[in-house]
């Protein structure tokens, strides 16, 4: 999800399917998306996302078990996103931070925040809304 929006997505698609021993290997039942408008930061993203699967796996168990028929057999080859670590949130002090949001808006504040290094030293930025 991170990196797609790190992209400039405006959808995060999502896939109900059987696990299988072989990654991207099993029956795909539904499909679905998580729509973003640009502004959200990662607790609205994530929650965006979550109600999405619930909308997702409520749509599955409605339709248990006509649904398992129209099951499709996934196709092409799998794709792998790296695991997120501290360093995926580093920032260009000489970029414009308008050019960065989108990584701004992944960063958990907590867990790896935005940070940059100037002049020797490492600066921790951390992000949040101004509540209206």
């Amino acid at each position: 999800m991170t990196w797609l929006v790190l992209e400039g997505a405006k959808k995060i698609p999502l896939t109900l399917f059987e696990a299988a021993e072989k990654v991207d290997a099993g029956a795909v039942y539904l499909r679905d998306h998580a729509k973003l408008r640009g502004d959200e930061l990662l607790p609205e993203i994530q929650a965006k996302v979550a109600d999405a699967i619930m909308r997702l796996c409520e749509k599955f168990i409605a339709g248990y078990p006509a649904v398992l028929k129209r099951a499709k057999t996934q196709s092409g080859k799998p794709g792998y996103y790296p695991k997120r670590k501290p360093h995926d949130s580093r920032l260009n002090p000489k970029k414009p931070l308008a050019s960065q949001f989108n990584l701004l808006r992944t960063v958990n504040n907590d867990v790896y925040p935005a940070y940059f290094t100037h002049l020797g030293e490492t600066y921790v930025l951390k992000i949040e809304k101004k509540k209206r």
